[in-house]
């Protein structure tokens, strides 16, 4: 019973070792970064919505807030994900914290030298923001790729699709590297846009998620992933991905059949949601899939409008990863404090699994779910139009989300600290 907890009459075993999690700090430094840029980044898309309006995608502002989205708060949450979840998962040790602070404090440093470097034209911020940043990356790399070699888990295709995102993040800021050096005229080639888009889109943002779906939404629903093929999804995205690279000389063919496969995957995985959630032992379904399908619906969307809307699709992908985010983190946020309660009260570490179910927001998904539709559309009525209001709406909602997400943790807290001190009474 020690390592099987019960839920009334239901009996069910964790896939992972919970005894592997990582002390809080390490991955809530990186969270808790995310959320100060993604408060920045609603302010910068207010103050500049009006370029984004009219579709001024070379200026160097509009580009740093582009940048300051994917690499301040997606990646920087993502990292931060890894850090937590990648023990957990593999059972093997975390990555120790000297080392989680050195990836923290080079990364942040080079986020703000690099999204400086273009909102006020900083030429050395820049080349030195993209430096440390790419260092950052590199590292953590290294230290996550040693994570999945040591890791005595059978070879998969969640270990598999973990591996190609990882190999996507550093060939994008390779693909980054090529485009400034074409902008200064050293290497003057056209396309490296184009395979930093699809690569740090599908291949960094997309795989990753697709990995970590693998493994959360069977704990959601207390089911399995196996009996679904969960390599499927992947394998199109690769597929996409390679088909994306050839864009420069396939043209419009060769976007459709991204779209085709892109869009092959994202409705695979959806049928393979459903069926966990239909077959799972939960006796009752957790609202935060209802995040997870309307993540998914814009990112069927960001592939229907590959061919005829690029600027939609990109905004659509980078909108649906946020929404995957906030409602992955409403699960997250909850276990890691529940983790941070079990490891102070007698018993097995595992008992955090099932502590976080009672932290867990509920009504919360159905609003999250509700304001990110509304973000979307927001955001597709001011590219349609060319409106910034539709914009304005836009960073309202990032508000709206974020004020969200910390109110969850700090009512997490608070329910956590009760209930500790109802099991272990003061003296």
């Amino acid at each position: 019973m020690a390592d099987r907890p019960d839920i009334g009459n239901i009996s069910y075993k964790p896939s992972v070792n919970i005894a592997q999690a990582p002390k809080t700090v390490g991955p809530m430094l990186f969270f808790v970064t995310g959320w100060v840029s993604l408060a920045w980044e609603a302010g910068l898309l207010v103050a500049l919505r009006g370029d984004v309006a009219r579709g001024a995608w070379g200026s160097p502002a509009v580009i740093g807030l582009v940048h300051g989205f994917t690499l301040g708060f997606l990646t920087m949450t993502m990292i931060g994900v890894l850090t937590q979840w990648v023990p957990v998962v593999f059972d093997v040790p975390p990555i120790p914290l000297s080392r989680i602070y050195w990836v923290w404090a080079v990364y942040t440093t080079g986020v703000i030298l690099f999204v400086t470097g273009f909102l006020w034209p900083f030429p050395i911020a820049l080349a030195l923001g993209g430096i440390l940043v790419a260092t950052a990356i590199t590292v953590m790399t290294v230290f996550v790729g040693g994570q999945l070699r040591r890791s005595k888990r059978p070879g998969d295709s969640m270990r598999g699709a973990l591996a190609v995102s990882l190999a996507s993040l550093n060939l994008a800021w390779i693909l980054g590297l090529g485009m400034a050096l074409a902008w200064v005229g050293w290497w003057p080639w056209p396309h490296f846009l184009t395979w930093h888009l699809v690569t740090v889109l599908v291949g960094w943002v997309g795989l990753t998620l697709l990995a970590v779906q693998m493994k959360l939404v069977p704990m959601f629903a207390m089911g399995k992933m196996d009996r679904v093929y969960p390599a499927v999804p992947v394998v199109l995205a690769v597929l996409g991905i390679g088909v994306g690279w050839t864009w420069p000389w396939t043209g419009t063919v060769g976007r459709e059949w991204s779209a085709i496969l892109w869009g092959a995957s994202g409705l695979t995985a959806v049928i393979q949601v459903l069926w966990v959630v239909r077959t799972g032992k939960s006796p009752s379904r957790d609202p935060v899939f209802w995040g997870v399908f309307v993540g998914w619906l814009e990112w069927l969307l960001a592939a229907y409008w590959v061919t005829d809307h690029p600027v939609w699709s990109v905004f659509l992908m980078l909108w649906g990863a946020f929404t995957f985010i906030a409602a992955y983190q409403s699960r997250i946020l909850p276990f890691i404090v529940a983790l941070a309660i079990a490891r102070k009260l007698p018993g097995p570490p595992a008992k955090a699994f099932f502590m976080a179910q009672s932290l867990n927001p509920r009504r919360s998904l159905s609003i999250l779910a509700g304001a990110s539709l509304l973000g979307a559309l927001a955001i597709l009525d001011g590219l349609r139009y060319h409106r910034a209001e539709g914009f304005f709406i836009a960073a309202g909602v990032l508000g709206m989300m974020l004020i969200a997400h910390i109110g969850q943790l700090a009512l997490g807290i608070r329910r956590g600290r009760r209930e500790r001190r109802a099991v272990v009474p003061k003296a």
